[in-house]
């Protein structure tokens, strides 16, 4: 069976909606980031982004996924698909709340801490995702 981003999508809400802890909040923000990121990746290379430059089985880089975003849609676009990247490395890397890249990452989000980062990473993964759905795939 393959897994639908979409899926990743809804875990996120629900912890979201039913998490109470830190971790459950961290979650959400790396399932939403996931959402985003595979709908991107599978609509612009195809499934499991089996074509790459031509090379068979090399999956393209985040950074390069974004690249395209960014070529395909409207600035804010990729914009928000960098800051969920953003926000999912801090909550996926950084274990200590006070660390001054956490503290940042919530600044600039206008947060107070991971059930709000959370909040936000739906948020735009929820306007994001609909025009990432409808890109066409990059040329082979």
């Amino acid at each position: 069976m393959t897994l639908d981003p979409a899926r990743l999508f809804a875990i996120a809400e629900r912890h979201l909606q039913t998490g109470s802890e830190e971790a459950e909040f961290r979650t959400a923000v790396n399932r939403a980031y996931y959402a985003c990121h595979l709908t991107a990746r599978d609509r612009l290379y195809g499934l499991d982004a089996e074509r790459w430059s031509g090379r068979a089985g090399r999956r393209p880089s985040h950074i390069a996924v974004i690249a395209v975003v960014a070529e395909r849609l409207e600035t804010e676009h990729s914009d928000a698909l960098q800051r969920l990247k953003k926000m999912r490395e801090v909550a996926d890397y950084i274990r200590d709340v006070d660390h001054p890249e956490a503290q940042s990452v919530f600044r600039r989000e206008s947060v107070g801490g991971w059930e709000g980062l959370a909040t936000e990473a739906l948020s735009l993964a929820r306007g994001l995702l609909p025009p990432l759905q409808a890109m066409s795939a990059v040329p082979a």
